[in-house]
């Protein structure tokens, strides 16, 4: 795409999405160390300089379209949710897996974020980065102790934490592994994929009813 100079907000708007749009293709066919400014640029038929007046470092790229993922990720689930009425332990692991197993590219770059992202990112920028994302998604709290009213407030936020880094983890493992299983496949036809909401699910599940069965034992 030919770069015109954005004049207008919405314009640079456009420029910010289009920007991300690339990035997000990249990351889908390149590791993220094999993705730079350059060909992010090409990609968009930019020259960097064009690109830096927007970005300054390919992580703060990656870490708006973390943002930007996440928002997607708590907007659905919270409507997802809304229409599900009252739902079994089962049901709303099931339900919580389907919906964020549709966001592989925020499961993705969360897992680079603290170790490799966040490290080339300005600390005032880090900070309103962490800021918004915090704020994001503090907002799936009502609905985490709506099905565990047991839950304090500090242990609703540590499901939140441990449930993303589990399926982040869980997604990369999953990726990794898939020329390793077509593999698997070949010698041995009997052998059964790893797929992401069925294993995710049961882990939600198992988790949750680990934290029932602790929270009647202190109730003795």
């Amino acid at each position: 795409m030919e770069f015109k100079r954005a004049r207008t907000d919405k314009q640079k708007d456009q420029r910010l999405n289009q920007i991300l749009q690339v990035a997000e293709a990249l990351l889908q066919k390149h590791d993220y160390a094999d993705i730079n400014m350059k060909l992010i640029a090409e990609h968009l038929d930019y020259t960097r300089g064009n690109l830096y007046k927007y970005y300054a470092t390919k992580e703060e790229i990656f870490s708006a379209l973390f943002q930007k993922q996440l928002h997607l990720w708590v907007e659905d689930t919270l409507q997802n949710f809304a229409g599900a009425g009252n739902l079994s332990d089962t049901e709303f692991a099931t339900l919580w897996s389907q919906t964020i197993a549709k966001y592989g590219t925020m499961l993705k770059i969360d897992s680079l974020l603290s170790t490799i992202i966040e490290t080339n990112i300005d600390f005032e920028k880090l900070i309103e980065f962490k800021s918004a994302i915090i704020n994001d998604f503090y907002r799936l709290l009502p609905l985490v102790k709506r099905q565990l009213p047991f839950f304090t407030e500090a242990e609703a936020k540590d499901f939140l934490y441990f449930q993303l880094l589990h399926a982040s983890a869980l997604y990369m493992n999953i990726q990794a592994r898939n020329r390793e299983q077509k593999l698997l496949k070949i010698c041995d036809p009997a052998y059964n994929f790893i797929e992401f909401i069925p294993t995710f699910k049961d882990y939600l599940y198992t988790q949750i009813c680990g934290i029932k069965t602790i929270q009647a034992k202190n109730k003795r």
